[in-house]
């Protein structure tokens, strides 16, 4: 699906791909599906598209990963929790930050209410996936100097759910965190990809290799970029 414009200087692209992103949504829910979603501004539109079901549209909606950012109102959390009103289900929130120690991330597996969450990811039927820039996402998740170091030598040029792809669409790091791990995401029955802006052509394209069934929901800018950079 794609949308008009670019949505790096227009919302109104943006808002159109939320608009595609819930039609594609609503076309692949049922009453028994588990849905995943991950944070963004990009997600939120999503969220905000959907209309407010009369009837249940699902049976739970989670976060897809733990917290990154300080905008409450786009967390993977909130989404999740909006999305889940909306169609009427039921939700789960996993209330932690993305990016932790292992250490630490071994214990919280241990809690029965993150256990009980991280069971419900698994089995997700859809899957709301958003794009990030690798660097942009790495500031974001607060990394380390020496990891954002390594994500520019190794050529990162994309994230998707915690996972870092270079150009050529190889993984080269992944974050220590709680959520959906690649093989979940190769498995869901439906994926669902929103990203647009030609700055996320690269990115889109990087990580395409990875969720090939998916369906794609971009903008002309990010698709006119794509076609430009197939070129090269």
């Amino acid at each position: 699906y794609i949308a008009q414009g670019d949505s790096d200087d227009s919302e109104r692209a943006k808002k159109e791909m939320g608009q595609l992103a819930a039609k594609a949504l609503l076309e692949n829910a049922a009453e028994e599906r588990r849905i995943a979603i991950t944070g963004g501004s990009t997600m939120a539109e999503l969220v905000q598209a959907v209309p407010e079901m009369t009837s249940r549209m699902a049976r739970m909606v989670l976060p897809a990963r733990g917290s990154v950012g300080r905008k409450l109102e786009l967390q993977a959390d909130t989404l999740a929790a909006k999305l889940a009103e909306k169609l009427l289900s039921d939700y789960r929130m996993l209330h932690l930050p993305d990016n932790l120690s292992a250490h630490v991330l071994e214990e919280m597996k241990q809690d029965p209410e993150v256990a009980e969450t991280i069971e419900e990811m698994k089995q997700a039927d859809i899957l709301l996936l958003g794009v990030g820039n690798a660097l942009e996402m790495a500031e974001r998740r607060r990394l380390d100097a020496g990891i954002c170091g390594q994500l520019q030598r190794d050529g990162a040029v994309a994230e998707a759910c915690g996972y870092y792809f270079d150009e050529k669409r190889n993984i080269v790091y992944e974050t220590c965190s709680i959520g959906i791990d690649l093989n979940e995401i190769q498995n869901a029955e439906c994926v669902i990809v929103m990203a647009g802006g030609r700055r996320k052509a690269e990115s889109l394209m990087a990580v395409s290799h990875s969720i090939s069934s998916g369906i794609f929901v971009t903008d002309e800018g990010a698709a006119l970029e794509m076609l430009h950079l197939a070129g090269k």
